[in-house]
């Protein structure tokens, strides 16, 4: 049998296109087990729609790529509905179950009702949804994946309360027994405990009014507010639901002022003089003590850094922990002499100058910078100051110079430090080599210098090169950088008798040795 098909795909390879498909065509239909199921009469003349010529593993993918309007293959990703649930059904093919080719007639989606299990859908049956038929939640001609899932689908036509309650019927009915219901309160916002446990549902909820029911205390307790509401409406705060004359009330925890010392003998209503959750009472010292400030403001109103709660005319600031500690003579300076105004608004310097401006002989010429000469021991007692931590340490013949020289009129902060601000007039090169004098000189003498072109520079001083001056290469003023080119052209132009013919790169022949011979193969010197 096996030769005869292998005979037919050689016939069918070697005869014509139209010819072929239509010979292959009626040679598939020969090879069917059976008639197609009636929904799949429509696909009986291509069998390409469900199978793949000698690739029978593509006939389950085709199968879900078609039905996947129905989501099944949803289902199986997923795991959800009957074909994801079903234990071992997401490993099976498709054909296991449903068939073809067994008749026109073969119902191949067939499953008993009576034994299918409902438990393997997304929807489990339980209670007296076990008893009920199927055409009870499942409509003739509806696939039964449509279904409604949620009570109040079925059941809004029975519901007494008429939709007040909400759609979610599971939170108090049964499906054991739909008039049996017990609710669970604690799923609300307002947990049942202490005596709430024992009142009725219309002691709170009259007319069966769920939505719009106060949660507050003060709504259902006013008239156990002995306080007449001075203390606000927030009743939890210091009752409980177990007994509403008890109160548990806890200064130190349940707010951010916690009592001490001589704070704790204090009554409330010396601090709560109104409603505390209306009108914020204030927890700042001054707020109560403004009448013992003798400093009249001057310090601030932080008491707390001064005062303490044991004793108010007790101090404990340390003004060594700020940003400035108190040394030399500012420890017996009076507060008052710095501080002048309100202690916490006013932006105090910290800096020398901003109080002894009326002791700065220089007139500012020194800049602000009064610790780098002075210091807190005395004012006059005068220090030497360290060069070297400014820009322009003091190296050479530069430290026998006195301050003057550089810094004439004593103007210290826009003194200019490269060499040439003060050397233009020993530029004995005039500035044919640039600004940067330190590149040859020296600071401990001007005339002492030295420069090494082969390492300093990319252009070797070799051959008559070495005894040339400056002058001869360097010959124009420049602001910065230094760009001479380095090519031989661009200083043996008036020496090339070849008037650019043999190109710009006179070092092919010519060397540093001498400019009249050449040392190119082949090429005889002139």
């Amino acid at each position: 049998m096996l030769w005869i098909i292998q005979i037919s795909i050689w016939i069918f390879l070697l005869l014509p296109t139209t010819t072929s498909a239509s010979i292959f065509s009626s040679f598939e239909k020969s090879l069917m087990p059976g008639e197609l199921a009636k929904p799949h009469q429509e696909l009986v003349d291509d069998c390409n729609n469900c199978h793949r010529f000698f690739q029978k593993d593509k006939q389950n993918q085709l199968c879900l790529d078609c039905h996947d309007h129905k989501a099944v293959k949803q289902d199986i990703q997923d795991n959800t509905g009957f074909h994801g649930r079903y234990p071992g059904l997401t490993k099976k093919e498709c054909k296991d179950c449903h068939s073809d080719h067994l008749g026109t007639e073969v119902d191949i989606a067939f499953f008993d009702h009576n034994t299918f299990d409902h438990q393997y859908t997304d929807y489990r049956l339980n209670g007296k949804h076990i008893s009920l038929d199927c055409i009870a939640c499942h409509k003739k001609g509806e696939v039964f994946r449509k279904a409604p899932s949620s009570c109040f689908d079925c059941h809004k036509k029975i519901d007494p309360h008429d939709g007040k309650l909400g759609k979610k019927c599971g939170s108090c009915h049964r499906e054991s027994n739909w008039l049996e219901f017990a609710f669970d309160h604690s799923i609300t916002k307002f947990k049942l405990t202490g005596k709430h446990q024992l009142l009725q549902c219309n002691d709170c909820h009259p007319n069966e009014n769920y939505i719009s029911t106060p949660k507050k205390c003060i709504a259902c307790h006013q008239h156990h507010d002995k306080h007449e509401k001075r203390f606000g409406e927030k009743c939890e705060k210091c009752h409980n639901d177990i007994s509403f004359t008890q109160s548990k009330f806890d200064h130190d925890k349940d707010t951010k002022f916690k009592l001490k010392d001589s704070h704790k003998s204090t009554n409330c209503i010396s601090c709560h003089d109104s409603n505390p959750y209306i009108k914020k009472t204030k927890s700042k010292c001054i707020n109560c003590h403004h009448m013992d400030d003798r400093h009249k403001g001057l310090y601030g109103k932080k008491c707390q850094d001064c005062h303490t709660e044991k004793r108010w005319k007790d101090t404990i600031f340390d003004h060594d922990k700020t940003d400035f500690q108190l040394k030399g003579k500012h420890k017996t300076t009076v507060c008052g002499s710095c501080h002048t105004g309100e202690l916490y608004e006013q932006e105090l310097s910290s800096k020398c100058y901003s109080c002894h401006i009326q002791h700065d002989v220089h007139h500012g010429n020194q800049g602000e910078n009064c610790g780098s000469c002075h210091n807190e021991k005395d004012w006059l007692n005068k220090i030497q100051f360290n060069h070297h931590v400014t820009r322009f340490p003091l190296l050479g013949s530069h430290l026998a110079l006195s301050c003057e020289d550089c810094h004439i009129n004593n103007d210290f902060k826009s003194t200019k430090h490269k060499c040439i601000n003060c050397h233009r007039s020993d530029d004995h090169h005039k500035q044919t080599l640039g600004n940067k004098c330190q590149n040859c000189h020296f600071a401990k003498d001007w005339k002492a210098w030295r420069f090494d072109h082969d390492k300093q520079t990319d252009f070797k001083l070799t051959g008559k090169h070495e005894k040339l001056e400056c002058i001869a290469c360097h010959k124009e003023p420049v602001k910065n950088k230094i760009k001479i080119s380095s090519n031989c052209i661009s200083c043996h132009l008036i020496d090339d008798i070849h008037e650019g013919r043999f190109s710009r790169t006179c070092s092919r022949c010519h060397n540093p040795e001498s400019f009249s011979k050449v040392n190119v193969i082949g090429i005889k010197e002139e």
